[in-house]
């Protein structure tokens, strides 16, 4: 026998500590009231008068005192929670408390997958299942200490024997996706439970005693949805969009597409069993970037692959103001960008709008703006300094920025070395004079070009469109917006805000020069940084989840997941009884039956 709430020998010494109250308080005798009666004759034939008691007259004094030893006893073990020391094996077996060699640890790992959202014949979810399994596993641990986990979010409460902890645990866990290589193990756990269904396949240690949840649904679900690039530039591209139905009959699924408020699809396919249906939407550029895409049916177990989102590169251009005194220098090369929409103005005539984006050519503003900004050939802080004549390029980094540009094709006239706190180099020359700086901050976020366009043939350069192409998209996106599935994620150092798809913000937490969230939700996500949005898509689109016919656990393990588990905890009958035996008492004693 243990006890989940404290120590064996303090639950022992609180349990006699009550009961000796209890029947103190039931010894204590109360003074009579004094009352004044006219004569004593009367009473003194009653008292001397001689009567047979019965047995119950003899010994109600006694069940009444039992009677209050029970309830006080009853009482401490409900809130003691007592419970039986009867230990498993790896296999699940019982053994005596004692024989086993191994830790006093019980591991609970629950699957956080997706598929454990799906509905089952009694109206409860997978991760219902399990949630309920779980707590049966930890009342039944016998005192040991209790580790909860799930495979996406780790350790979430233990070790601890306390019962009451690992519940609030259960009440505010929930499926967050996870990867499939994601299973946290325990030191010194004498068993690990696993409670699954076996939708995603996990590498798992022989001793992991796995309990299945599984149980066979229909199901329609969006297995892919992609923006491709569009053939002509009028588009925007076009949307890829996929069915599927996982069920045993034909379905009529229903399938809509908006941007934005704009609906561009709605259909009602039908879907013979174990089969797929794609749509290809074209896109025009101006409209709306977010894509969003939902579908329904009659049978469908798993809502949470029902709708997906997509964003649609370029379909609004980004407004690039450039200050420059020549603007025909970069004339030629912005327009013709559909994903751009320049404005031109003069050095005199650049006042802060609403731009996306701000190009200062050979020139420096005042005051640091509050959007990105590019510099290019900026007056530098040391006029004396002697630029580099004709610099090499050292060639290509990993910066973002450089990736895919051919630098050796760039022929540059000068170079110019600056000064400032913050000023990364990611390009040199091969003598090391800097060529290209950044600075990125959650206040500021900027490039510098050392190096003039209209010194040398820079506009005629093969590799200068995709440098300023690059340059322009790692400015006005602090992270790349891509398609992304539920789970962490990392965001640059300069990461400063994340809101989720209510528009709530998002716990992050900085991991040297990262950024760690977890992205939990299907739905569209806001990163900020340094003036600059970008527009996260996240989407479960994985048939591995959305398949609810089929599971990777083994037939054996999911007929032993059927089996009753190992029955209520003792402390609920002794709360039962309590109230029983309050109830009795107070009965007999309103009709003087007890004392």
């Amino acid at each position: 026998m243990s006890f989940a709430g404290m120590a064996t020998w303090l639950a022992l010494v609180v349990i006699a500590a009550v009961i000796a109250a209890a029947v103190g308080l039931f010894l204590l005798k109360l003074k009579p009231p004094r009352i004044s009666v006219p004569s004593l004759g009367l009473w003194r034939v009653v008292l001397d008068s001689k009567r047979e008691k019965t047995l119950w007259e003899r010994i109600r004094w006694a069940v009444s005192l039992a009677t209050v030893v029970l309830i006080t006893l009853a009482l401490a073990l409900a809130v003691l929670r007592p419970q039986a020391s009867v230990r498993a094996d790896a296999r699940g077996t019982a053994s005596q408390p004692g024989l086993s060699g191994q830790g006093s640890r019980v591991s609970i790992v629950i699957d956080s997958s997706w598929s454990m959202l799906a509905a089952t014949s009694s109206g409860q979810t997978r991760w219902d299942l399990a949630v309920a399994r779980a707590r049966a596993l930890a009342a039944s641990a016998a005192g040991d200490d209790v580790v909860l986990s799930t495979t996406a979010d780790g350790v979430v409460e233990g070790p601890t024997p306390d019962v009451a902890l690992i519940e609030a645990a259960l009440d505010r866990v929930s499926p967050t996706g996870g990867a499939a290589a994601a299973f946290p193990r325990v030191e010194s756990a004498r068993v690990t439970y696993f409670l699954t269904d076996g939708a995603v396949a996990r590498p798992l240690d022989a001793d992991v005693v796995v309990e299945s949840v599984f149980e066979s649904a229909a199901n329609v679900a969006i297995t892919a949805l992609d923006v491709r690039p569009g053939v002509t530039l009028e588009q925007a591209g076009q949307a890829f969009l996929e069915v599927a139905n996982y069920s045993t009959s034909a379905q009529d699924v229903r399938i809509t597409m908006t941007r934005g408020a704009v609906s561009v699809l709605d259909v009602t396919a039908s879907l013979a069993a174990g089969t797929a249906v794609q749509r290809v939407v074209p896109l025009d550029r101006g409209g709306d970037a977010r894509l969003r895409a939902r579908i329904s049916a009659k049978a469908n177990a798993l809502v949470v692959d029902d709708d997906a989102v997509a964003m649609i590169p370029g379909a609004q251009p980004l407004a690039v103001t450039v200050v420059s005194d020549q603007a025909a220098s970069f004339g030629p090369l912005l327009s013709k960008d559909p994903s751009v929409k320049p404005t031109f103005v003069s050095t005199a005539g650049y006042t802060p709008g609403r731009e996306d984006l701000v190009i200062f050519d050979r020139v420096r503003p005042a005051k640091a703006p509050t959007v990105p900004a590019l510099y290019i050939a900026p007056p530098g802080d040391d006029p004396a300094a002697q630029p580099e004549v004709t610099p090499q390029w050292a060639g290509g980094g990993a910066h973002p920025i450089l990736q895919g540009v051919d630098t050796q094709t760039m022929a540059l006239d000068r170079a110019r070395r600056y000064t400032g706190g913050g000023l990364l180099p990611i390009a040199r020359s091969t003598t090391g004079t800097p060529l290209i700086y950044v600075r990125d901050t959650a206040e500021q976020r900027f490039a510098i070009f050392t190096f003039s366009v209209t010194e040398s043939k820079l506009m005629f350069a093969p590799g200068f469109p995709a440098l300023l192409g690059n340059t322009i998209d790692w400015l006005a996106h602090p992270t790349a917006s891509v398609t992304r599935r539920p789970g962490p994620m990392t965001f640059p150092g300069s990461f400063f805000s994340l809101n989720g798809p209510n528009g709530k913000p998002v716990p992050v937490t900085q991991v040297g020069d990262v950024s760690v969230a977890t992205l939990a939700r299907v739905g569209f996500y806001e990163a900020k940084a340094g003036g600059a949005t970008s527009t996260i898509a996240v989407n479960t689109s994985d048939p591995d989840i959305s398949d609810l016919q089929r599971t990777r656990l083994a037939m054996k393990t999911r007929a032993d997941a059927s089996a009753p588990s190992r029955g209520r905890p003792w402390w609920l009958f002794a709360a039962v009884l309590a109230i029983v035996l309050v109830a009795a008492e107070w009965f007999t004693w309103q009709r003087r039956i007890t004392v």
